[in-house]
């Protein structure tokens, strides 16, 4: 059996089960919060069986809505069944709601271990970015509020296609491409970024046959992406048919010229967010830029951070696919939370968006440490694994004390809000 055979394997999956345990077991007796009130305790179309199909045929917030109304840009009818199904098992009990989003999340982590794994990553690498995924605290608003698990869904049922697209690279048959297309559109019925999903795949494959073969080979990569791209384009027309429209501009939010102004300081956030998880809220004091307040800190500053980042990443990703396949994974997947016009003034950036990217973001952060371990320990080549798995086991554990600390801000309304309105004072909608 070799180093990093099944034991191995095995290890990290029970280390990321228990450090997922540890970091969420807090959150199982909090309340109904924010949109639950709503979206589950106060909707007659996921509690009552007559209105089943107009549940799954109308966008999230229909029921509050007009006949013929939309009140939203989304339709997502597997977070609705996924409601349904938790209502009929719990109701109002939320305890069983937080044991399933629990055991979802950890679902999404062990998934995300085998994508890994199926990338021709180092098991090193994947074994320190699966348990800081499990534990990072950025997840919170994803796992530990019952509304927030659309970024879940989608999560898990993205990587369970592209799994299913890994194998039939290897061995094309009919069942894998059914298996692939069938979570891909349960992907898309549980949350809208996976739109993105075809340019993942056709930037893996570009990357993946590089390895194989210096030559670029955009023909190949394109013939496996085309079935997703097709897919997409079927849900985007099955999506304007529902909410009849593809987009709905929010009353408050930011006009086009403003949401490109207010791009470097939003990416510089989730950034941020990223690599120092310790200002965690619904509510943050982020506002679009305007041409009348286009400054140092809101715009010069991001933008100037922002080219040096991404000529330091250029300059790796130029040495090792790692941090080009990390790259793919964070900014595709974060893209559409760039589109700030759908969102209010106030509510320019939330953690859960971070959810999926931060899958791409792991890759590169744990990638780095293997690195800088093995440059530190050149004498000892051995070394540098058991010293790079230490380090990352180390800031997961960080990562599951952050999150344990903030899951009791979600327990109940009260403390939500108060806590949001002491993140962003300046929020009417918090205060």
């Amino acid at each position: 059996m070799t180093a990093f055979g099944w034991k191995w394997h095995a290890g990290v999956l029970a280390i990321a089960t228990l450090l997922t345990v540890i970091a969420y077991s807090n959150a199982l007796h909090g309340k109904f919060v924010y949109d639950d009130n709503f979206q589950i305790a106060d909707n007659p179309y996921i509690q009552q069986d007559q209105y089943l199909w107009k549940a799954m045929t109308s966008d999230v917030w229909a029921f509050k809505s007009n006949p013929g109304e939309t009140k939203s840009n989304y339709w997502r009818p597997a977070f609705v069944g996924w409601l349904i199904l938790n209502y009929k098992l719990f109701g109002a009990d939320t305890t069983g709601w937080h044991i399933l989003s629990i055991v979802a999340h950890l679902l999404v982590t062990l998934l995300a271990y085998w994508v890994l794994l199926g990338l021709g990553l180092r098991p090193v690498v994947c074994a320190i970015a699966t348990c800081m995924f499990a534990t990072h605290p950025i997840h919170v608003q994803s796992v530990t509020w019952i509304s927030g698990v659309p970024d879940v869904l989608v999560s898990g049922f993205l990587f369970g296609s592209f799994l299913c697209y890994l194998a039939l690279r290897k061995r094309p048959r009919w069942f894998y491409w059914a298996g692939a297309i069938l979570l891909y559109f349960a992907a898309l019925f549980s949350k809208e970024i996976a739109v993105t999903f075809p340019a993942i795949v056709f930037f893996s494959e570009l990357i993946l046959n590089q390895r194989a073969a210096p030559k670029v080979a955009v023909k190949p990569a394109f013939q496996r992406s085309l079935p997703f791209l097709v897919t997409a384009a079927i849900f985007l027309l099955l999506h304007y048919q529902v909410l009849h429209g593809f987009q709905i501009v929010a009353p408050t939010g930011p006009s086009f010229s403003e949401m490109l102004l207010s791009i470097p300081s939003v990416l510089l956030f989730y950034i941020r967010q990223t690599l120092l998880p310790f200002s965690l809220s619904p509510f943050h004091g982020l506002r679009p830029v305007t041409a009348n307040h286009l400054g140092l800190a809101n715009f010069v500053l991001p933008l100037v951070i922002l080219t040096v980042l991404g000529y330091l990443i250029y300059k790796l990703a130029r040495r090792r696919a790692e941090y080009q396949l990390g790259l793919i994974w964070f900014l595709l997947p974060l893209a559409p939370a760039l589109n700030t016009r759908i969102f209010l003034a106030e509510m320019l950036v939330q953690d859960r968006y971070l959810y999926l990217p931060l899958f791409g973001a792991l890759i590169m952060i744990a990638t780095g440490l293997v690195t800088l371990a093995e440059r530190v320990l050149p004498a000892r080549a051995p070394a540098f694994q058991p010293a790079a798995s230490v380090a990352g086991l180390v800031i997961s554990i960080g990562f599951a004390v952050l999150t344990r600390m903030y899951n009791p801000v979600w327990n109940n309304d009260v403390t939500l809000f108060e806590y949001g309105v002491g993140v962003d004072p300046s929020s009417s909608f918090a205060y």
